[in-house]
This record gives C-alpha cells, sequence and structure tokens, in this order.
C-alpha cells in the first residue's frame, strides 16, 4: 500500500497577480455576469451561495470548499467563475513553479 505524503509545501511567491488576472480574462470563452457574496474568504463563496454544481458527484460544496480555501494558502488560488458543473480559479503561486 503507498503511503500519502501529505500536503505540498507553499510554493514561493510570485510577482504582481494583476498579470495572471488579465490573462485568466482574456482566456475567457463567453462573456460573464459578476455576482457579490459576504464572504470571508473567496473559497467559502460556493457554500455561502448554495452552489450545487458538483451534484452529479453526491458531493455538497463544504468538502470543495475545505479543498479551494487549502490551495488558497498554499497556491494563492482564488475563486475566478462559478458555473453550473464547473468552477474556475487564478493561481498566484501555480504547483511546481520554481522562482529563483
Amino acid at each position: 500500500m503507498t503511503r500519502w505524503p501529505g500536503l505540498g509545501g507553499r510554493a514561493a511567491r510570485a510577482g504582481s497577480h494583476w498579470h495572471g488576472i488579465q490573462l485568466a480574462l482574456a482566456w475567457s470563452q463567453r462573456p460573464a455576469r459578476i455576482g457579490l457574496a459576504v464572504a470571508d474568504r473567496p473559497a467559502d463563496v460556493l457554500t455561502r451561495i448554495g452552489w450545487t454544481g458538483a451534484a452529479n458527484g453526491r458531493l455538497t460544496p463544504l468538502p470543495i470548499t475545505a479543498v479551494l480555501r487549502s490551495w488558497e494558502d498554499r497556491f494563492g488560488a482564488r475563486l475566478l467563475q462559478i458555473g453550473l458543473d464547473r468552477i474556475r480559479l487564478l493561481v498566484e503561486r501555480p504547483p511546481g513553479l520554481t522562482l529563483t
């Protein structure tokens, strides 16, 4: 049996995240609506709005929110777009990125 290695460490801090935002918005395939939700962290938005996009997988938003919170802390990942069956993230420090 293979042992789980645990969570990866924090990635090195990248430069300005505004460049990443511009790239992510440029890659958007179609226009989207802007929504506002009261939440302490971007990852909490899925739970706060009652997102059921993972309904086919029989999941509530809670496990996905927990993973997103971890990714926020470790990789600077922020919720960018929510769809009926998927979410898109903006990642400031992608895993595996090594800055020298």
